[in-house]
């Protein structure tokens, strides 16, 4: 569902064909990898709005770098989940805004045959820095814990870094994998794998709950929006307000129509 689709292609190319027969305004965005291959799904609905412009994706990497390029004027918006820090506003010689587009998390999945009922915040960082190493705690039997994560990035190891246990350094020993179908295989293989993703990333698995004072928390639209899901986090659209382009996007990524489809990758939203 990431992967841009053939559709995606054709009708790009058709596009710009179009376009080259009139005066062609270009987008330019940086974003977090997996949010901007949801946005690149969907441009065939911003084009429809904005016939004679073209979008192109400087970079899908991780917030940090999105913010460095917006910060240098390189692109005219940002996708991200988190905003500019005071240091960086200072360093920001244009107007913009900032606006809270979605909300999604950092969950965890064990395999279906797994009996593990949840984790604790502090027993996933008895995991991630390695003080624990196999599932006898959880489950009783002795074997190792495999780690897996999707996507690995500055963004996702900032949730645990933040959310779960205060800023506190930890190590992660983890197999890193590139797809979504990866994960999904590494999963399926082994009884005693855990891994992490984003709720917005579809896998077919356990999905872990966390427990905050030993209550059960499952990450869903609702746990998400409220904030009780403790690994919860926010998407962002920054915007430079100067360029008029960027505006009608921001407009139309906030539009009532894309939040509904953005709850189809799992990407809980604000109703208008």
């Amino acid at each position: 569902m990431r992967e841009v689709t053939v559709s995606f292609f054709l009708f790009m190319c058709v596009h710009l064909s179009v376009s080259v027969h009139g005066q062609v305004d270009t987008l330019k965005i940086s974003g977090t990898k997996y949010l901007c291959e949801i946005i690149q799904n969907m441009l065939p609905d911003f084009y429809a709005t904005q016939p004679n412009c073209v979008v192109k994706f400087v970079s899908m990497d991780n917030t940090p770098h999105a913010l460095s390029d917006f910060i240098l004027q390189g692109v005219d918006v940002a996708i991200t989940t988190y905003t500019l820090s005071d240091k960086d506003k200072n360093k920001v010689k244009f107007s913009y805004k900032e606006q809270e587009f979605a909300k999604d998390a950092m969950v965890f999945y064990t395999h279906n045959k797994n009996s593990i009922k949840g984790f604790s915040l502090s027993q996933i960082h008895q995991i991630y820095t390695e003080k624990t190493h196999d599932w006898s705690t959880f489950t009783g039997k002795n074997e190792k814990i495999m780690l897996i994560a999707y996507p690995l990035g500055h963004d996702f190891t900032l949730q645990l870094y933040k959310n779960a246990w205060n800023n506190e350094y930890y190590s992660i020993n983890a197999l890193i994998v590139e797809t979504p179908d990866q994960f999904q295989n590494k999963l399926n293989l082994n009884n005693y794998t855990l891994g992490y993703t984003s709720h917005s990333t579809k896998i077919k698995g356990h999905l872990v709950p966390i427990l905050v004072n030993d209550v059960s928390i499952l990450p869903n639209e609702e746990s998400i929006l409220s904030g009780k899901y403790p690994l919860s986090y926010s998407c962002y659209c920054i915007t430079n307000t100067e360029k008029k382009l960027a505006n009608k996007f921001s407009e139309w990524l906030l539009s009532p129509s894309v939040k509904k489809k953005l709850k189809f990758y799992h990407l809980s939203c604000f109703l208008l």
